[in-house]
């Protein structure tokens, strides 16, 4: 069966209500109000579920681009997207290093008001 734009609607709608009027994706609240689509399978047509727009978008990108980062198969994509998570939440230790350009709060405030001091004492000696 192929929806038609207007039974699009109305399967989103219904769709939305089975999941618990939340996004299928990241499980945040929503209504067909909000950015609600219809997220389907690119390789099948079928649909899948109903998710944020920015939760769409972001699902796209990394089914749609993986061929460029070398994933040729579902089943590789799969395997990269189950081993991200523990990766990305995996605990560092104090000493591990920081990337060279990254900033800490602490850093980020004090370049802040060392902006804002500079700005303060221009305008004090443009007035005087």
């Amino acid at each position: 069966m192929r929806l038609t734009a207007k039974s699009l609607v109305t399967w989103r709608a219904t769709t939305l209500e089975q999941q618990g009027s939340v996004c299928a994706l990241c499980g945040k609240p929503m209504t067909t109000k909000d950015t609600a689509v219809g997220d389907h399978d690119h390789l099948t047509g079928q649909m899948r579920g109903v998710l944020h727009r920015s939760c769409n978008a972001l699902l796209g990108n990394i089914e749609n681009n993986r061929k460029r980062y070398g994933l040729s198969s579902i089943t590789q994509l799969h395997a990269m997207l189950g081993a991200a998570v523990p990766y990305i939440s995996k605990r560092r230790d104090e000493d591990t290093p920081l990337y060279p350009t990254h900033r800490t709060p602490d850093e980020k405030r004090d370049i802040k008001n060392a902006k804002a001091r500079k700005a303060r004492a221009a305008i004090k000696k443009a007035t005087l």
